[in-house]
């Protein structure tokens, strides 16, 4: 994909961070990563959406430390606290209904993105704002931060409506592009869309509650 020339015109981004009683650091390095490693044109927001945490220092310190982003970049972090936890379907929705960009990429709070990680997905959404794109990534291991690359696959599920990767099917490889989509009957948690277009088809449903099922039932519907 960096070897690749996308349109200087793309879509505005809006990143929405979901965490419950994640660590500081671990916020601070996925708000960084994606201030340092998204072009400042494409990004319009950061919204953080805690579903009810109880760990202390992610209260008035994590706002604290939201302030000094926003002293350097002005109004582009905002937090949403839920009152009560509501699960990770709903805290999609939440960040969702207070996000204004063209497009919304839904992160774990866990996550660090890696450079030029915006533009393919910003450009596949304007080719077709249908589209759910589910990226690829990769394992970040916490005791080394070693990377360890994950191959492209099928997201795809079994019978316990657990995601599980698939082979490619044999029309990709005919493309003989590796950055070429694929199609997947399920997401794999992480997902970017156009706004208006997922609050036009219902969003995620905020009545399931168990990770992983939320997934199947978006990609169904």
């Amino acid at each position: 994909c960096l070897q690749k020339t996308y349109p200087s015109q793309l879509p505005s981004l809006g990143v929405i961070l979901i965490f419950m009683n994640e660590a500081l650091s671990i916020i601070q390095r996925a708000i960084t990563s994606v201030i340092n490693r998204t072009p400042s044109h494409l990004l319009k927001e950061i919204i953080l959406v805690d579903d009810f945490s109880s760990n202390g220092e992610l209260k008035a310190y994590l706002d604290e430390k939201i302030k000094l982003y926003n002293r350097k970049y002005p109004g582009l972090l905002k937090i949403i606290r839920h009152m009560k936890r509501k699960g990770l379907a709903q805290a999609h929705n939440t960040g969702r209904k207070v996000a204004t960009a063209d497009v919304i990429a839904i992160l774990d709070a866990h996550v660090e993105v890696n450079i030029g990680w915006a533009e393919p997905i910003l450009a596949r959404i304007q080719e077709d704002h249908t589209v759910i794109v589910s990226p690829v990534f990769d394992n970040s291991h916490f005791d080394t931060f070693e990377l360890e690359k994950y191959a492209l696959a099928v997201d795809g599920f079994n019978w316990e409506l657990w995601c599980c990767y698939d082979p490619l099917p044999k029309a990709w490889f005919d493309l003989h592009d590796a950055t070429a989509p694929v199609k997947s009957p399920s997401i794999m948690g992480i997902l970017a869309a156009n706004r208006i277009f997922l609050e036009e088809m219902g969003s995620l449903d905020g009545g399931m509650l168990v990770y992983g099922e939320e997934n199947v039932e978006l990609s169904l519907r």
